[in-house]
């Protein structure tokens, strides 16, 4: 599936979009629920990069830059 394939860049583009960087994002967290293990600049770069991030990890990240993860039905016309 591309989408899948493809979330790192398309990921780290929205980051860039909202003047933001994973690092920058991953200091916001720790500062917000502090160190949490697995949740590190370097593992989650690494998960991104080898396309094996959780939804929640996802979801953890945009909540911290005001985000929220929508499931919307595909316009069918």
């Amino acid at each position: 599936m591309e989408y899948i394939a493809d979330f790192n860049y398309y990921f780290r583009a929205f980051l860039k979009q909202n003047q933001t960087s994973l690092q920058e994002v991953i200091k916001k967290y720790e500062e917000e629920k502090g160190r949490v293990d697995g949740f590190s600049y370097n593992n989650i770069s690494v998960k991104l990069r080898n396309n094996t991030i959780s939804y929640n990890q996802v979801v953890e990240l945009l909540d911290i830059i005001g985000y929220e993860v929508v499931f919307k039905k595909k316009d069918t016309k």
